[in-house]
């Protein structure tokens, strides 16, 4: 394995196991020998940090183009999990300490933009916690709403400890105006994470907002 591979999962090992987002980064070909990606996707690589043993870190790989899903893997490169079968994903995020049946768990977020759902994972076993997944924008109107994409995740963190997860994402209705929505990520009591939607604008206008500051301005840029 090359210098620049230990050297890039080495510095991925500092994070916090606080709730944070990490950006997309590419680490180079990523495969085996029986178990191929195809059709690899430069820059669609995350890293999940083990909270305590660096040797134990996986690496994330989507697949947009050929069975649509994702190959994950460990440090040594070997193939140790994959889900396949998805449709239309685009981007992906994780996070660290979601509150689940009282529990903090960490988790893989994505969007299916073919079925116009939201997806979240658990972490480190890529299981599906979503119910098959989480619509977003259909309560909001019956236009027809398409393209539907996760900008990123938001963390808003309280000075008494308490933190709340939300999941940015941009759809288009039948006018093409791209509007853009926050969805907090929560609990449903029954095993599973369900979103709620804090507000929605114009892609143009839009402004986070979190308990502490009200409306905020959000800018991408500053993702970790």
């Amino acid at each position: 394995m090359s210098n620049k591979f230990y050297s890039f999962l080495s510095c991925f090992a500092l994070l916090s196991t606080a709730v944070l987002f990490v950006s997309c980064n590419q680490i180079g070909s990523l495969s085996s020998a029986t178990d191929k990606v195809e059709n690899t996707t430069q820059g669609m690589y995350k890293i999940w940090n083990h909270p305590t043993d660096s040797q134990k870190n996986l690496i994330i790989k989507m697949d947009k183009q050929g069975k649509e899903g994702f190959y994950v893997y460990d440090v040594n490169e070997n193939l140790i999990n994959k889900h396949l079968g998805l449709q239309g994903i685009e981007n992906m995020a994780l996070a660290y300490g979601l509150e689940l049946q009282g529990h903090k768990i960490d988790v893989l977020v994505f969007a299916e933009k073919d079925r116009n759902v939201l997806r979240v994972f658990r972490m480190p076993d890529l299981v599906p916690i979503d119910v098959r997944g989480i619509k977003v924008f259909a309560q909001l109107s019956k236009q027809g709403w398409h393209d539907l994409a996760l900008v990123n995740l938001h963390a808003d963190k309280h000075t008494n400890g308490e933190q709340k997860l939300y999941a940015i994402v941009d759809g288009k209705d039948n006018t093409a105006i791209t509007y853009r929505a926050q969805y907090e990520l929560i609990d449903n009591g029954r095993g599973s994470i369900e979103a709620k939607l804090v507000h929605k604008s114009n892609k143009e206008d839009f402004v986070v907002y979190t308990e502490q500051n009200g409306l905020e301005q959000y800018i991408v840029s500053n993702q970790k």
